[in-house]
């Protein structure tokens, strides 16, 4: 572009978010060659809007981890487990109902 220099392209503004142990956590790639580079941290007003900023899964899990934790959702291994053969008890179930009704007659007749 006409009038851009050199420094112009090895610049870039972006979002992010300065955690608790100094690091910033860039919402999106600056687009720049790896390297040392000059930061400029600036707060930005909450405005009680969606930044437009997704959520990552790491947070999603650390989210749900903390709510489960006030509410008490503490289930054993053993719990889990027995609820998974729970559900392989009532699929298996299911399936037997399911290959009963494929294989029974369509007429109404028992078959002999």
């Amino acid at each position: 572009m006409a009038g851009e220099t050199a420094a112009d392209r090895m610049t870039a503004t972006v979002h992010g978010t300065l955690e608790p142990d100094g690091t910033i956590r860039l919402d999106s790639d600056p687009g720049l060659p790896a390297g040392r580079v000059t930061v400029i941290v600036s707060v930005v007003e909450a405005t009680g809007e969606d930044d437009g900023r997704r959520e990552t899964l790491p947070e999603l899990l650390d989210r749900l981890v903390a709510m489960a934790a006030e509410r008490g959702d503490r289930r054993t291994v053993a719990e889990i487990d027995a609820e998974i053969n729970r559900f392989r008890d009532e699929s298996e179930e299911r399936m037997v109902e399911i290959l009963a009704l494929r294989n029974a007659p369509r007429d109404g007749k028992a078959s002999p």
